[in-house]
Formats: C-alpha cells, sequence, structure tokens
C-alpha cells in the first residue's frame, strides 16, 4: 500500500512575512509543492487560468510549439528542463506567461 503525503497548506493572510515565506521555500525544497489559502485570488479567475490551461495543452505539439519560449516567456516541450541539474525530468510542462509593460 502506498503512503500517503499531504501537501503544506501556506496561509498568505499571515501577518508574518517573512515566517511564510520561510514556510514557502520549506515546502518548495522538501515537497515541490504547496497548497495556498487565503491569496485573495478570485475563484472564478482561478477556474479561467485552469481551463485555459487545459486547453493550452491539450493543443497538438506543433500549435504549442508555434509559441515556444523566447526571452523567458512561451511553451516549453515536456523533458526540456529539469529542476536540479543532476536529477531526471519528472516532466515538467511549463508555459510562463508574463505582462507586457
Amino acid at each position: 500500500m502506498a503512503a500517503t503525503l499531504s501537501l503544506p497548506i501556506i496561509d498568505l493572510s499571515s501577518p508574518h512575512r517573512l515566517s511564510t515565506a520561510d514556510s514557502i521555500r520549506q515546502a518548495c525544497v522538501e515537497y515541490g509543492f504547496f497548497y495556498l489559502v487565503n491569496h485573495g485570488v478570485d475563484t472564478q479567475c482561478l477556474r479561467k487560468v485552469f481551463n485555459q490551461s487545459a486547453h493550452f495543452f491539450s493543443l497538438p505539439l506543433q500549435q504549442k510549439m508555434d509559441l515556444a519560449r523566447k526571452e523567458y516567456r512561451g511553451y516549453t516541450p515536456l523533458f526540456a528542463e529539469t529542476l536540479h541539474p543532476t536529477s531526471l525530468s519528472k516532466g515538467i510542462l511549463p508555459f510562463f506567461l508574463q505582462q507586457s509593460i
């Protein structure tokens, strides 16, 4: 039977910013993921972002490659990037967004 692992829950409404930042760092180092609560992002907005992400990643590879990352924005193909130089890639599917200034 596989062991279950629960993700760290980090509350962004805490007035202790340094402690919160350290909790985020620790969660990234130990788990690679964490769950944010009280972040202030509207649930409807989050739902739209997840729906658009699902739509994007369901596109054919060539359409995604047309948006291949240039200057830190865009699509990066599966296994093209790792989080640690000596470890094998775990199949990260990044798409970097940035607001134009």
